[in-house]
């Protein structure tokens, strides 16, 4: 079918109803790539909705070679996942050097406990003090959870996730 310049410029007929309609599309190449050809090479966290659960400092374990004291806990919500962000600081009151490691620390999820998917591995000095983020990754619909640290002793802290 061929169409002159002028048609592109105007719809020939469009009717209503079950009838037919006529609607000139202009196809041809415009030298650049499409957009569904372009990868999306974005920061995924850039896009995420980020939320602080905690804010507040608050001792957990109190014991007398190991301390920890959560310093916040934040969530950050992906579309298909959720990343909980546990900062926690741990004091060695011990003679002797220290593994501060994923080991003592887990969430609870409907009374099943989870390691972190990533955590530290630092040395702590004998009367020193260690920050440290604990990285949980939990399914988007989860809502309660609970924080459990072991050491000499166990703290749990529930918690709601927005």
């Amino acid at each position: 079918m061929n169409r002159s310049s002028d048609d592109w410029a105007r719809v020939k007929s469009v009717l209503g109803g079950n009838e037919r309609a006529e609607l000139p599309l202009n196809l041809s190449p415009t030298g650049k790539r499409s957009e569904v050809d372009t990868v999306d090479t974005g920061d995924a966290l850039a896009r995420a909705s980020v939320v602080a659960v905690i804010r507040d400092e608050r001792p957990l374990v109190t014991g007398k070679t190991i301390s920890y004291t959560l310093e916040r806990i934040t969530a950050r919500r992906f579309v298909n996942k959720r990343r909980i962000l546990v900062s926690l600081r741990a004091t060695n009151h011990g003679r002797s050097s220290w593994l501060f490691g994923s080991d003592a620390v887990r969430l609870v999820i409907e009374r099943q406990a989870t390691a972190p998917v990533d955590g530290p591995n630092e040395v702590v000095a004998s009367d020193a003090t260690e920050s440290a983020d604990f990285t949980f990754g939990v399914a988007p619909s989860v809502q309660r959870v609970i924080l459990r640290v072991t050491g000499e002793s166990v703290a749990e802290l529930p918690f709601d996730l927005p």
